[in-house]
């Protein structure tokens, strides 16, 4: 399996207030362990190597995941100047074909992981994982035909349906074409979801994955809990 696989820990996570001033906020504790550590565990299932992109508190994650995780080869890239998703993952670049990347703070069951991989063995491509949910105006949201994507818009007013995007990919390699293309925000940020939306804009096949257990998105302090 031609499959690279990624997690995002640059991030200072600033949502979660003072428990980050001095921790990475992917150390920090959930349910009894780091959020990063239910992460590498899954995936260590798959592949006995990780890249690790790096930033904020960098040491803190280095120091962590080499004490912890001693069986799996570890690549750290520090993501220093370009900021937002899709600078990270444009560091990723190397002589794979597919790149499998997750965010530090989110922990998907395993069983979605699964087949989430499972469904990319059978079928090689592009694929995000998706969650259909009430309200869905406040995250990034899919217009799909079918399980292919058509659109994505971040946080519609008026959203084509109730599927949103979860931040857990996996790309083939023309995605670091479209991240070169894609212009940052105000804020000089380089969003993941623009370059896929300049992907899709050029006839690019996206499928979602929709999980069927529960997850955590550990973005504010509130969630910990």
């Amino acid at each position: 399996m031609n499959l690279s696989f990624s997690i995002l820990t640059a991030g200072r996570g600033t949502r979660m207030g003072d428990l980050t001033r001095t921790t990475n906020k992917t150390l920090l504790n959930y349910k009894g362990k780091p959020i990063i550590d239910y992460i590498v565990e899954a995936l260590s299932k798959y592949t006995t190597k990780l890249n690790i992109i790096v930033g904020y508190k960098k040491e803190q994650v280095i120091e962590h995941l080499i004490l912890t995780f001693p069986e799996i080869d570890f690549q750290f890239i520090e993501q220093t100047e370009r900021i937002g998703t899709g600078a990270a993952i444009e560091f990723l670049k190397d002589e794979h074909d597919y790149y499998f990347v997750t965010m530090g703070d989110s922990i998907f069951d395993q069983n979605d992981f699964d087949k989430f991989i499972d469904l990319f063995e059978q079928n090689p491509g592009n694929y995000i994982m998706s969650t259909k949910v009430e309200n869905p105006t406040k995250y990034g949201v899919f217009e799909l035909e079918n399980n292919k994507i058509i659109n994505l818009e971040e946080k519609p007013k008026n959203p084509k349906s109730n599927f949103i995007n979860l931040g857990c990919y996996i790309f083939d390699k023309s995605i670091f074409k479209y991240i070169s293309k894609t212009n940052p925000v105000s804020n000089g940020e380089i969003y993941i979801t623009d370059s896929i939306k300049l992907s899709l804009n050029d006839g690019n096949l996206f499928r979602i994955y929709t999980i069927e257990n529960e997850f955590s998105d550990l973005t504010s302090k509130g969630d910990l809990k």
